[in-house]
């Protein structure tokens, strides 16, 4: 009983099996592998869109700050490039660009008569700028009661340009 040999000879072999799991171990490699590369590109997606956010309610309130001002006077220096006017509403203002440590981006300062800041807030809140994201613009002039602001760009923290926009040109009601 013991003697008689097994005809049916089901299953696999130990070659079989350490094939199948070895297969299985590079397939997982290649999937583990490819995790990383896709979450960088998702992030860099997501940084993109941010970015094109930030600059479209960065230029909505421009737009907004800027649409019923007077009394432009543009200030430039090494520095920064500041532009004073007067509003119904608040009185004198003045929007410059920012990069300290507290402050990064465009930052709107109410003044005195004499240009002494009395307070500052950001123009666009830092709450609305994800991941560190910061404005600024290269020039501002104004000219036939026309503001034109060149060079905007959105920047992460590496200063790497994420969004930009060449030219805004912003005509005041009055």
């Amino acid at each position: 009983m013991f003697n008689k040999k097994i005809k049916n000879r089901k299953g696999f072999t130990i070659a079989e099996t350490l094939m199948a799991m070895l297969i299985l171990l590079l397939m997982s490699a290649l999937v583990a592998g490819g995790i990383p590369v896709a979450a960088r590109v998702y992030t860099k997606a997501v940084d993109a869109a941010n970015a094109q956010v930030f600059l479209s309610t960065t230029v909505t309130e421009l737009r907004y700050t800027l649409c019923g001002a007077h009394d432009f006077e543009v200030e430039t220096d090494s520095e920064t490039k500041k532009i004073y006017f007067s509003d119904d509403t608040y009185g004198k203002m003045m929007i410059e660009n920012h990069s300290d440590d507290n402050d990064h981006g465009l930052v709107l300062n109410y003044i005195t008569t004499d240009k002494t800041v009395t307070l500052s807030r950001q123009l666009v809140s830092m709450q609305a700028a994800t991941k560190n994201l910061s404005i600024t613009y290269d020039n501002v002039e104004v000219a036939d009661g026309k503001i034109k602001f060149s060079g905007l760009k959105v920047k992460d923290k590496n200063e790497n340009v994420l969004a930009s926009l060449d030219e805004l040109l912003i005509t005041p009601v009055k």
